[in-house]
């Protein structure tokens, strides 16, 4: 459909265009085309340039930006939109216009307008640090939405050998489209052991998005812990109990010999006398 009135000129009269269809779903990171058909209706020769305006730079591309109709003729020309996926491109209604111009007067000859129906998408980016930490420890959890819509989020944690009690600084959380923001989480056993090596427990930290999508995100993890009585304090307490033990045997060994040593002058003045 053209928006101006025919009649308005000998031009404008004779040169009729309409659009494939006047709203178009569009996607972040895809393309979406239609077709615009062009007829001259008059006989004479007509020749116009072909315009998108009202759109970001760089979202619309046309498969020719001029066309030369002869008298009867048509033409058609196809419109590619592909908005970038990026955060700040926001979902929404976007108004476009293609204007065709005469090439001699530079006078629009026909307007045209488009409605884009831009949607939205998701993206969450996850980062941990420390990937493993100490029972008194925080782990910071940084989150990154990476989508053009707002995402909200619930934290939880999987621990497959039930050891650990895991709390977090908050469960759910709201990023804006590009926002980044962090949460801290600590994790610790439900019940120590006494003696042995430390050792290392690992789980994962679950981030859900609360939209119709509802994907799933893990972050692996694992926490160092530490028994109540050092391996090296065991080792040191065995070794100071050997030495004792072996001091106590030695002494054992060496008393008999003594005795005996102290017995030998006694008996030999007694011989003499």
């Amino acid at each position: 459909m053209t928006a101006i009135n025919e009649s308005a000129s000998p031009v404008q009269a004779e040169f009729q265009a309409r659009l494939e269809k006047t709203a178009l779903d569009v996607y972040p990171a895809s393309s979406s085309s239609l077709e615009i058909t062009m007829h001259n209706r008059g006989d004479r020769e007509i020749a116009v340039d072909i315009a998108v305006e009202s759109l970001p730079e760089g979202w619309a591309s046309l498969s020719q930006n001029s066309a030369r109709l002869d008298s009867d003729e048509s033409a058609f020309v196809y419109l590619r939109v592909a908005p970038p996926r990026r955060a700040d491109v926001l979902p929404g209604d976007y108004p476009a216009t293609i204007v065709m111009r005469g090439q001699n007067s530079g006078e629009p000859v026909a307007i045209l307008s488009l409605l884009l129906r831009l949607h939205g998408f998701g993206g969450l980016s996850l980062a941990l640090e420390p990937a493993r930490a100490d029972v008194s420890e925080p782990l910071q959890l940084f989150l990154l939405n990476q989508g053009n819509e707002a995402l909200r989020l619930a934290v939880s944690a999987w621990d497959p050998q039930r050891q650990l009690d895991i709390d977090f600084e908050q469960r759910s959380l709201l990023l804006k489209p590009g926002q980044r923001e962090s949460m801290a989480c600590w994790a610790g056993p439900r019940s120590k052991f006494w003696i042995g090596k430390p050792r290392e427990i690992a789980f994962a930290l679950l981030v859900e998005a609360q939209n119709d999508c509802a994907y799933q995100a893990a972050m692996p993890a694992s926490v160092l812990v530490q028994p109540r009585i050092s391996s090296h304090i065991v080792a040191a307490a065995l070794l100071i109990l050997a030495a004792l033990a072996l001091a106590l045997i030695t002494t054992k060994a060496t008393l008999p010999a003594t005795a005996t040593e102290l017995a030998t002058p006694a008996a030999t003045a007694s011989a003499e006398n």
